[in-house]
């Protein structure tokens, strides 16, 4: 026998899993686009164009230099040292992180930036400074 407690408990179930499914944010209503100011988060690295799907949110870095060596000693520290400074005085790669090693005249990029635009640029500044055919660069961007 069914008592009318449970009869309760089956309908809130029911529209509850109706309502997870339908997947509408509480704070809008179907057709509404999604706007910064209506977007149901309340993490500040996602905005509307996140929820949309029009592209992923951009990685946030702390305010540190662009660029930094990796135990590199002897002749390779001078080359090293100078690519770093080169990186660390170009404002277009704000908010990329790269670390820049070298062993024997080989230069290596490891790192990741915003845009592929900047881990192009981070290669072409490394090979202006070691030379051509001798930076390995293995930086990221965010879109990959």
């Amino acid at each position: 026998m069914k008592t009318p407690f449970s009869h309760a408990i089956a309908a809130v179930l029911a529209v509850s899993a109706a309502a997870a499914f339908a997947q509408v944010p509480l704070n809008s209503t179907p057709g509404q686009t999604v706007t910064d100011a209506n977007a149901p988060t309340t993490r500040p690295d996602v905005n509307a164009s996140a929820i949309r799907g029009d592209l992923a949110p951009r990685m946030q870095f702390v305010a540190e230099p662009i660029a930094s060596s990796m135990g590199t000693g002897g002749e390779d520290k001078e080359l090293v040292d100078s690519i770093v400074t080169a990186l660390n005085g170009d404002t277009s790669l704000k908010d990329s992180k790269v670390t820049v090693s070298a062993d024997k005249g080989t230069v290596t990029l490891t790192g990741a930036t915003q845009t592929r635009e900047q881990a192009k640029k981070i290669g072409e500044i490394a090979t202006a400074q070691a030379g051509e055919g001798k930076v390995v660069n293995v930086v990221v961007d965010s879109v990959s």
